[in-house]
């Protein structure tokens, strides 16, 4: 065999971490149908522990692809304590046309304007890379007496979610891919 038959091949196996992911009965149950070819390209993912407080980052490296501009997405847990979920960072996806399957374009009858389309959110892995930050003081304020805390509520209970997602990935996915790839869990 010629090395220069070798040389140009991708390292690792082909849709490693997406069958891991896929496998895994959290993360598994986010995948949605039009994430599927956008996630064969991801190569990698990593858990790097923060020196100061109780935080992690989970780092995605995916090869160049037609869906995205980006080659790493990255998302942060900010921890001061022990489960006390500060904030949640994610990378801001630079999707090219026509290609985030986070929206979806709907045609919707109007009596005044006829047809208007208009984009709507949808279900998707990759909404797990959307930054969630707790509204301060000030702007609970600015919300009406019961609604305040109802939306802090919400945004609590979606940074619960996307640290459990989280959780899933760095003391389950990471540690035993390879046990999930093969389905042996």
């Amino acid at each position: 065999m010629d090395v220069k038959d070798i040389q140009n091949t991708p390292l690792g196996v082909y849709g490693f971490w997406f069958k891991a992911m896929l496998n895994q009965p959290v993360v598994g149950k986010l995948i949605e149908e039009k994430d599927r070819p956008i996630l064969m390209h991801l190569l990698d993912v990593t858990c790097t522990l923060h020196t100061e407080g109780f935080g992690y980052d989970l780092t995605f490296l995916f090869e160049k692809n037609d869906y995205f501009g980006n080659d790493t997405l990255k998302k942060t847990f900010v921890m001061t304590k022990q489960n006390v979920i500060e904030k949640c960072e994610g990378t801001e996806i630079t999707w090219k046309e026509g290609k985030d399957p986070t929206k979806k374009k709907i045609k919707k009858k109007t009596k005044k304007k006829g047809t208007v389309t208009k984009i709507v959110d949808q279900e998707s892995f990759f909404n797990f890379f959307k930054t969630i930050t707790m509204p301060d003081e000030k702007a609970l304020e600015k919300v009406p007496e019961n609604d305040g805390e109802e939306e802090e509520k919400d945004v609590g209970e979606l940074m619960d979610a996307d640290f459990d997602v989280g959780n899933e990935f760095k003391d389950q996915l990471i540690p035993l891919a390879l046990e999930y790839y093969l389905e042996v869990i």
